[in-house]
């Protein structure tokens, strides 16, 4: 498994975790420039699924994450056949039980990861589930990354490897 991506494929769930729990905006003023940043040199991205899961605010003054994703031009992919094939095979392995509400991965999480593997090498999942929570019985992102050899980190990881002093 590759130890050194430098490229982020991101999920709803690292994306929620960022803006309105761990790392707000109102707290660590320089992320959202510095995600920013990332997008325009085309390190970071994220499945057009994940816009989807992103709930906007009903206050239209209101600052949200969903703006903030919607005004990054690029940040949002489409999700193109290639993708979508690879999506087809992580729901019927990873779902359990397949194609139902069951547990497993689903929303947005199978078009992240097939996005990243289509990508290389050099991209990981950055999501905010932690790798023991998986199992062949109810497996989550890092536990399917592991088993696609795709390299997996959390927020934090992303922060770290990136060298931002806050």
């Amino acid at each position: 498994m590759n130890s050194g991506c430098t490229k982020y494929c991101v999920d709803t769930s690292a994306l929620i975790l960022w803006w309105s729990d761990s790392y707000s905006p109102d707290v660590f003023e320089t992320i959202p420039d510095r995600m920013a940043a990332l997008i325009v040199e085309g390190r970071l991205l994220t499945s057009r699924s994940v816009k989807d899961e992103i709930k906007d605010s009903s206050d239209p003054d209101e600052f949200t994450l969903a703006k903030w994703c919607r005004a990054q031009s690029g940040f949002y992919v489409e999700d193109d056949p290639d993708v979508q094939k690879i999506v087809r095979t992580l729901n019927d392995t990873y779902q359990n039980p397949p194609k139902k509400k069951g547990k497993g991965i689903r929303g947005a999480d199978p078009f992240v990861i097939a996005r990243a593997e289509i990508l290389g090498s050099d991209w990981c999942v950055v999501s905010a589930e932690r790798t023991s929570n998986g199992s062949n019985f109810n497996p989550n992102i890092p536990y399917v990354c592991e088993a696609r050899d795709i390299e997996h980190i959390e927020f934090y990881d992303l922060m770290k490897r990136e060298g931002w002093k806050l």
